[in-house]
């Protein structure tokens, strides 16, 4: 073979391997043409094109996966025809709880575009008027206030108020306040002055503060917890009461309200956080614990024994025998509660409220942890939501609680297999 002449053109060499046009696992390579400019606008729109091409494939392959999963869960548009009508009915549950729960999300934004907001400043001293609120506002909300001094002005109407997060200020209420209730939070060193009937005062998670009552015939209620100090006071009185102090300090005048189970200061079985209620009772001011009964109402020792007496005086035994016996009120009702609790979850799940249900077998749990029906009953709601995952936390914590309760392994059983159903897990996962 002759070599070409010195002078021939030579053939160009072949594209790099990593520039040639090709398919690899679904993907398109693409190689740049020979005297690309890199700092053009053109490269750089040609480029952009490209990768928004792959990004749109991508998406079309996770969309895909998507209809995948949702058809092997019978939830493809194709598969969500209801297939009895007891399916339909529970469909039809599931959409009214879908527009009852937007309905009170939207009510809750409103609330809070109803409040005034005031706060956030320092050293100053405001009046708030009528004008303040304008048309849409409807309660005072004073946040983060430092050192200030506010006074809502007795021509006011408002609906609630707030104070939260103050510090070194006074709040002078002299308006109607509609909802007779005021509420003090996360605040230290406020003094609330109550120059209008208020029904009920909250403080919570507070130190310094001082409520003030311009009558002594205005005391509602304060009801109080988590607080490092808080005393009241009436206008003509000498008289401030340690509300902190009266936590730990049974009111000896009160005939009967001795109590078995936790002590007055100390959280119950449960751990669940004391909470105090302070109120004028035969016209001595006294403070005492408030009780959940086993319907979760709050009510006090004190009321319980009363409740007893005329449970007794109708005819009822039981209660006759206590208190023949002079037998002490159990507080403890955390195990009753969850009971209740555990049915009002039940409703919900029969509902096809399974969200709620969740909610309710939560709440179980925070008064009996290893609660193993309330377990195995969320598992069951986790799986009709969809939430394989929590699903089978839940049925091994109920295997771990009761080993021999049947329904923890039906529900671990039925979690591994729907994992599997959306490949999550793969079938060897489960034989290991």
């Amino acid at each position: 073979q002759h070599a070409p002449p010195a002078d021939a053109p030579r053939p160009a060499p072949p594209p790099p391997s990593h520039a040639r046009n090709q398919e690899t696992n679904g993907r398109k390579r693409f190689k740049m043409g020979a005297g690309d400019d890199r700092s053009s606008d053109d490269y750089h729109k040609r480029w952009d094109a490209i990768a928004a091409e792959q990004e749109a494939k991508v998406v079309a392959e996770d969309e895909a996966a998507v209809r995948g999963s949702d058809a092997a869960l019978g939830l493809s548009a194709a598969a969500y025809e209801p297939r009895s009508s007891a399916e339909a009915e529970e469909r039809s549950k599931r959409d009214a709880l879908k527009s009852a729960k937007a309905f009170w999300k939207d009510k809750d934004r409103a609330a809070t575009a109803s409040k005034f907001m005031v706060g956030e400043e320092s050293g100053i001293t405001r009046t708030l008027t009528q004008a303040d609120l304008g048309g849409d506002k409807h309660a005072v909300h004073i946040k983060g206030a430092k050192g200030c001094t506010y006074t809502l002005d007795a021509l006011m109407r408002v609906a609630k108020v707030f104070v939260e997060g103050c510090s070194g200020c006074v709040v002078r209420v002299q308006c109607l306040v509609v909802s007779q209730h005021v509420e003090v939070w996360a605040c230290d060193g406020v003094e609330l002055v109550l120059e209008a009937p208020v029904a009920t005062v909250q403080v919570d998670g507070s130190a310094q503060v001082a409520v003030a009552f311009a009558q002594g015939d205005m005391l509602g209620a304060v009801v109080h917890a988590t607080c490092a100090s808080l005393s009241i006071s009436f206008e003509g009185s000498a008289e401030v009461k340690d509300l902190v102090a009266a936590e730990n300090d049974p009111d000896g005048s009160v005939p009967g309200a001795q109590e078995s189970g936790a002590g007055r200061g100390d959280a119950n079985s449960t751990g669940e956080i004391p909470q105090f209620i302070t109120r004028r009772v035969n016209g001595t001011v006294i403070t005492e614990r408030v009780v959940r009964g086993k319907d979760e109402y709050p009510t006090t020792v004190r009321e319980m024994i009363l409740a007893r007496a005329e449970a007794a005086a109708g005819g009822d035994a039981l209660a006759a025998a206590a208190l023949a016996a002079d037998a002490p009120i159990d507080t403890d009702t955390a195990a009753a509660r969850a009971e209740g609790r555990k049915e009002k979850g039940n409703e919900a799940f029969k509902e096809g409220n399974y969200s709620q249900a969740a909610v309710f077998y939560t709440q179980v749990m925070e008064l009996a942890p290893a609660h193993h029906v309330a377990l195995a009953n969320r598992s069951a709601c986790f799986l009709k939501l969809g939430e394989h995952e929590k699903a089978l936390e839940d049925a091994e914590a109920c295997i771990a609680a009761k080993p021999d309760f049947v329904k923890g392994h039906f529900r671990k059983g039925l979690s591994l297999h729907a994992m599997v159903s959306v490949g999550h897990i793969a079938h060897r996962w489960i034989l290991l």
